[in-house]
């Protein structure tokens, strides 16, 4: 998925809309934000996925309690760190793709 976004031109669109998202949803009291996407161990691991795009039980569920717990919370006071992890960890991504295949 994230090599097919970055061979379509579509990874720079991605990472713009997450700057403008996270910061506009935050400006509302009703709405609490949650971020996976930036964890490398989340995301780059092969073995957590069932297919393309869904994460496997486990990681559905570590996903749930992380709801509860508040991890991977998005604040006002995080939100440029978890923006810039995002950024990082989709040009690792990329990186890592190119090293694995040359």
């Amino acid at each position: 998925w994230w090599d097919a976004m970055y061979t379509a031109g579509g990874s720079e669109k991605f990472l713009m809309a997450i700057e403008k998202v996270l910061p506009m949803l935050l400006s509302h009291e009703n709405v609490e934000v949650f971020f996976f996407a930036a964890d490398r161990d989340i995301t780059c691991n092969l073995d957590y996925y069932m297919d393309q795009i869904h994460y496997s039980p486990d990681i559905s569920q570590r996903m749930l309690d992380s709801l509860v717990s508040g991890d991977y919370k998005v604040t006002t006071d995080n939100v440029d760190e978890v923006i810039k992890n995002m950024r990082d960890t989709f040009s690792y991504m990329v990186e890592e793709a190119i090293y694995n295949y040359y």
